[in-house]
């Protein structure tokens, strides 16, 4: 009777042992992308968080807003350039250039505001202009395009 009782328990663990835990599929599920994915969103006047946008941690970035970077009033730049030291009042590249001197900060500046005659937001706005340049920092496109994903908000 031990004797049948020890290779039942033996076959039952060798089962066991041969099923996948259920954390395991899991896993696997969210790795092969059939799990759902919830977007990170950001507002304007949010602060940025590099690990929430899946990215490494930023300090030249992580708890400032978009509208303090875009703004120049605060570098969000890895360089530690603002956006104004190449888009300001006298020089515009890219064909966008806010109305502040070089370096300068525009804290008015809203994302309604029309800048050489587009906004920040809505359909060829700037902010989808500036995450299709490829020149541009990957932590800012990652964060305006989640505000873009969040409406503009």
């Amino acid at each position: 009777m031990l004797r049948l009782l020890g290779l039942i328990l033996l076959n039952l663990l060798i089962g066991c042992a041969n099923e996948e835990p259920a954390a395991t599929k899991v896993m696997k599920q969210m790795e092969s992308g059939n799990a759902v994915k919830k977007k990170v969103l950001v507002g304007w006047n949010e602060p940025i968080s590099s690990i929430r946008l899946g990215l490494a941690p930023n300090p030249n970035i992580d708890g400032k807003s978009l509208a303090e970077v875009i703004t120049s009033q605060k570098a969000g730049r890895d360089d530690g350039l603002l956006c104004s030291s190449c888009h300001h009042k006298d020089e515009a590249q890219g064909d966008y250039g806010v109305p502040a001197p070089k370096n300068g900060a525009s804290p008015g500046l809203l994302p309604t505001d029309m800048v050489l005659n587009r906004t920040w937001v809505g359909p060829n706005g700037w902010a989808e202009r500036f995450v299709k340049n490829s020149t541009k920092p990957a932590n800012l496109k990652a964060a305006v395009q989640a505000w873009m994903d969040n409406n503009y908000k």
